[in-house]
């Protein structure tokens, strides 16, 4: 990994960051714990919608390729397509470790295409294909 720790590279601060580690980095690539917190104001009763973990994935994807061996910095990444993505359920509980799988599938720089995966500890909550755009030389985060 280059540079410290790359979760520490995502803009995403406060309630708005749900990756917390990484459990597992391979070539090509990672698994995440992330957390979706009480605070945020998209829960509501202690859920959220699964449409949210997109988001956990998307952070995942970030961590991957700012984990990359020369990644440059500093760059921001975008998600900027999800196709084909499925949800078990409409919404999850919160304040629980969710298990984030970001596998890169291609690229053509700046643009990296993913398949995502997000589980709880008891099943798949959604499945996909989501795009991200780096944007090379910004300010802060991947």
């Amino acid at each position: 990994m280059t540079g410290g720790d790359p979760i520490d590279r995502l803009p995403h601060e406060g309630v708005a960051r749900f990756v917390t580690r990484v459990l597992d980095r391979r070539d090509a690539s990672i698994t995440c714990e992330a957390w979706i917190p009480a605070g945020a104001s998209y829960v509501r009763n202690g859920r959220c919608s699964t449409f949210v973990l997109m988001e956990a994935a998307a952070q995942a994807a970030a961590v991957f390729l700012a984990s990359e061996p020369g990644a440059p910095q500093p760059s921001r990444g975008y998600l900027v397509r999800a196709q084909e993505v499925s949800f078990a359920k409409s919404e999850v509980p919160i304040d629980r470790r969710f298990e984030t799988v970001a596998e890169r599938m291609g690229e053509a720089d700046p643009y990296y295409k993913f398949h995502i995966v997000v589980r709880d500890e008891s099943q798949m909550l959604l499945r996909g294909t989501i795009g991200i755009y780096v944007e090379r030389g910004s300010a802060t985060g991947v």
